[in-house]
């Protein structure tokens, strides 16, 4: 699916992102609930047509970047509500904590950073709280987590949190940002890992450490680099600090589609790899008789026939 994406970016040229802008097929609403000793405020967005108590939709929860839950995540959420999903912006900070400039960024971003459990806590609020509506199938829950948020997920991971999968978008992963998995650790990760990763944002160092420990705990990952001078806050559409946060076009778009691709496949499963039809010549049966150079050139014939009929079927998509 990736290559498809490529050959159409390089012939057809680069799609415009996705954006999600007010809906009136979407029922949008903001949702106070309790977060641990404190009062938070959620954003949800879901088709009450499509989503209902007799038929409950798959739900994707966001977590927010440390500017708090706004107007992005808000854009997000509808994003997935199009989709198909009941999706719901979680409030990580509380109700009220204020969120006006970098000082208040830090000084509430750091609070959750440097108190995991309090940051788990507020995380788990939001999926109880989704969970209690009836319109959720609550055996079906992802969560999407951009820059602070993507820590989050990465947490959520390592500490093995009972969901189907989570995403991260430029997401924290150096080690005082999240949780390290301890080398005597015998926790696994149940859910299923999709990282979305600028190559001037992570250190391969760090990409490398995470990696060993989802080796060590059995996971089910992939961690996507996107480059040359990919930064942080690659998806956030208004970002535009030249060399350190900068919106990207392709990896925005890029990223987004994976996520769908994800996201399907945790809720209606892995479709069948693609074939091409049978057209070509099936490879020679051996036999006592067979020469090895005559076995080799039909299965290379074979398989340059598949490759063709694979590629041209992709370019008629164009």
């Amino acid at each position: 699916e990736s290559t498809k994406l490529f050959l159409q970016e390089l012939f057809s040229g680069l799609p415009a992102a996705e954006r999600g802008p007010e809906n009136p097929m979407l029922h949008t609403a903001l949702q106070n609930y309790s977060c641990s000793t404190t009062t938070c405020q959620g954003y949800l967005a879901y088709n009450t047509s499509h989503c209902t108590d007799s038929s409950p939709c798959p739900a994707v929860v966001i977590i927010q970047d440390w500017t708090g839950m706004d107007e992005y995540e808000k854009e997000r959420a509808r994003m997935l509500a199009e989709l198909g999903y009941v999706a719901f912006a979680a409030d990580i900070y509380g109700f009220g904590t204020p969120v006006e400039n970098m000082a208040d960024w830090g000084a509430a971003a750091g609070a959750h950073r440097g108190n995991p459990d309090l940051y788990m806590a507020k995380i788990n609020a939001a999926l109880e709280q989704l969970e209690n509506y009836d319109y959720v199938n609550s055996s079906q829950i992802a969560v999407v987590g951009y820059c602070f948020g993507g820590s989050g997920v990465v947490n959520m991971a390592i500490l093995g949190f009972n969901v189907s999968g989570v995403v991260g978008y430029h997401s924290g992963i150096d080690p005082n940002s999240r949780v390290v998995r301890s080398s005597s650790s015998d926790l696994n990760v149940g859910a299923k890992v999709l990282l979305h990763s600028g190559v001037d944002d992570d250190a391969w160092t760090d990409v490398g450490l995470l990696m060993d420990e989802f080796e060590a705990a059995n996971a089910k990952y992939e961690i996507v680099r996107y480059g040359k001078d990919v930064f942080h806050s690659f998806t956030e559409w208004n970002a535009n600090f030249p060399g350190q946060a900068i919106y990207d076009h392709r990896a925005d778009y890029r990223s987004w589609e994976s996520t769908k691709l994800f996201l399907q496949e945790l809720f209606m499963d892995l479709p069948d790899a693609e074939r091409g039809p049978a057209l070509c010549p099936e490879s020679t049966t051996v036999t006592t008789s067979t020469s090895e150079p005559e076995v080799e050139m039909n299965h290379a014939a074979t398989a340059v026939c598949r490759t063709a009929l694979f590629l041209l079927g992709t370019l008629v998509l164009f």
